[in-house]
């Protein structure tokens, strides 16, 4: 017994030496790889709404995408493959004067013009093309809590008309149902919305759910047009009559589902 403790342990210290020996000499790389978590996420939307100016003139891409990393502290990379097949060079010119505006804003105007965009992925902001982030691997299923909007509008659990609402305000040719990839199902039993969509989607449906929130405090009334109040109307109409178009998620536990590492 006593002697096949001992080989053990001989064994576990001469691995650790043959580890440390071969880190030592650079034949053993140890990697350890993050996803990106909620918190991260949060530090970087707050880096995005950070305000700042910049004034250049047909600086090149890159130079301005080190000088915005440097300036709001937050890692801006961009996927140079992508932008290789768009044949869009990293020494293209940027001329731009704007002043105090959240980072977000900047970059959607300096980009909106090389027929660029940027996303959050693998904790970084990555610029990269319209057909690159608004590919199915780069969507993010995520989990919002609407019983209180469903019992706000006197729904009950009817999640069609608050589901509706956000189909037709919130990109309307990305969801499922008209052929685009984004998704968006009402879990019952937890009072959910699971919403499959961009980036870009998720940030404005948390702006408009917030809204939604706010009006029904009575503190920010929503006054929507009559055009689209009837839109929202007829199309939950039609669902009710056919029931089965629209998918309905019971009794399953949903979590945040972070974006997988993906390589240009």
């Amino acid at each position: 017994m006593l002697t096949a403790v001992f080989r053990i342990g001989c064994v576990a210290c001469f691995t650790v030496v043959l580890l440390m020996t071969g880190v030592a000499q650079g034949q053993t790389s140890l990697s350890i790889h993050h996803r990106i978590t909620p918190s991260d996420e949060q530090r970087i939307e707050q880096a995005l709404d950070r305000r700042g100016s910049i004034d250049v003139i047909d600086m090149p891409l890159r130079e301005l995408v080190s000088l915005l990393s440097q300036r709001f502290q937050e890692n801006i990379v961009v996927a140079p493959k992508r932008l290789e097949e768009a044949a869009i060079g990293l020494d293209t010119p940027v001329t731009a004067k704007l002043d105090n505006l959240p980072l977000e804003s900047i970059l959607n105007i300096v980009l909106r013009e090389l027929d660029l965009v940027f996303i959050v992925r693998d904790n970084v902001i990555l610029i990269t093309t319209p057909d690159d982030a608004n590919s199915p691997e780069n969507l993010e299923t995520r989990v919002y809590p609407a019983r209180d909007l469903l019992t706000a509008n006197d729904y009950g659990s009817d999640a069609d008309p608050v589901i509706e609402m956000v189909t037709t305000i919130l990109a309307p040719s990305s969801w499922d149902e008209v052929g685009g990839p984004g998704s968006i199902d009402y879990v019952e039993a937890t009072g959910s919305l699971v919403v499959s969509q961009t980036w870009h989607n998720h940030r404005h449906l948390e702006r408009l759910l917030e809204t939604l929130r706010r009006s029904n405090d009575g503190s920010a009334p929503v006054a929507m047009s009559r055009s689209l109040t009837s839109a929202v109307t007829s199309k939950a109409a039609s669902r009710r009559e056919a029931p089965e178009s629209r998918r309905y998620l019971g009794g399953v536990s949903h979590s945040w589902q972070l974006p997988q590492l993906h390589h240009d």
